[in-house]
């Protein structure tokens, strides 16, 4: 074979490889492109409304660049707050948004597969990211409300650490120790909440139920006049701090303030049954009887069974008490 053609054919394979590698270059640069467009895409598609489309988007973004972290975030969040908005008893009709939103008691028992999936997308844009600290915090978040709250505290440990500041970040941390019991850790947590950001309410009134937890009234009422010193009209505010007066038998503040909860609506039987309760405390016994039995009829209305045969007990012991008397109205009627 001639010199020439020898050294043209080794040119060639040369060459070869080094244009594969430039089309795989225009290739990645255009799928970063599409990916980016999609993922803006996804953004405005949220703004106007349109939630599912916009998730769509953002799915389709990680696919053409897996490596985008912050599309990977957004999902990760969207996804959460859809599982959240397709809850027909959902937090935001709560007098105290951010704790519902937190509290064991309030999660769906429903399927957990759209935050497990979430949970995926946040745990991959930490992957890429592991200083971003939106997605570190709402990971932990999630991890909460599957009530993985060891892996929830390391994540919000590693947040803390990258963003001492941040008050809904000590809170939750304050959120997830109540869960676990771990009462003294709690009240620190909410605590280091308050002292980062003075006035935030629902810090204030997680503390005051762990006090309420723990039988310190005294401590629990300071919690809770501040609540209504901050939030005046929170019925459940009231409530507690007539929890926490009649835990320091001040049975008369204790009234006024289950009224002052009444006045604010809506009526529910806890509130009577409670009422009732102090009354009996002051020997009050008409005012006694006639609050127990609002209560038993509101909670046989709401079919609160449990609650209704509290309410009966009560009002048994009662028309015994007061009027040497039993109560003679059956209790289930058809």
């Amino acid at each position: 074979m001639p010199r020439l053609t020898l050294l043209l054919l080794s040119t060639l394979l040369f060459l070869f490889p080094v244009l594969l590698s430039a089309q795989t270059m225009v290739d990645f640069a255009s799928s970063e492109l599409k990916a980016a467009e999609r993922f803006q895409d996804g953004v405005d598609l949220w703004h106007t409304g349109n939630r599912r489309t916009a998730i769509v988007a953002w799915e389709d973004a990680v696919k053409l660049n897996p490596n985008l972290a912050e599309a990977h975030y957004n999902l990760g969040v969207a996804l959460r707050d859809q599982k959240i908005l397709l809850k027909k008893d959902n937090c935001f009709d709560h007098d105290d948004v951010v704790q519902c939103l937190s509290a064991k008691n309030h999660l769906s028992r429903g399927p957990a597969a759209p935050l497990e999936k979430a949970l995926r997308s946040l745990k991959e844009a930490t992957r890429l990211n592991p200083e971003h600290p939106r997605a570190v915090y709402m990971k932990a978040v999630i991890e909460g409300q599957l009530e993985r709250y060891d892996h929830a505290q390391l994540s919000l440990a590693q947040h803390l650490k990258n963003v001492p500041e941040d008050f809904k970040g000590h809170y939750l941390l304050c959120v997830t120790h109540r869960a676990k019991a771990e009462y003294r850790k709690a009240i620190s947590a909410c605590k280091r909440a308050i002292a980062e950001k003075q006035g935030y309410v629902e810090a204030v009134h997680t503390l005051g139920t762990i006090y309420l937890t723990q039988k310190q009234s005294h401590q629990a009422l300071g919690s809770f006049k501040e609540v209504i010193r901050l939030r005046p009209r929170s019925q459940s505010g009231w409530f507690n701090l007539g929890l926490a007066e009649s835990g320091s038998e001040n049975f008369i503040e204790a009234i006024n303030a289950y009224k002052r909860a009444l006045d604010l609506g809506p009526t529910k039987g806890a509130i009577n049954l409670n009422i009732g309760a102090a009354y009996d405390e002051l020997e009050k016994g008409s005012q006694a009887i006639a609050f127990t039995r609002t209560a038993r009829k509101l909670f046989s209305e709401n079919r609160e069974w449990r609650q209704a045969a509290r309410a009966n007990d009560n009002l048994t012991r009662f028309m015994n008490k007061y009027w040497g008397l039993p109560e003679k109205k059956p209790f289930y009627l058809n």
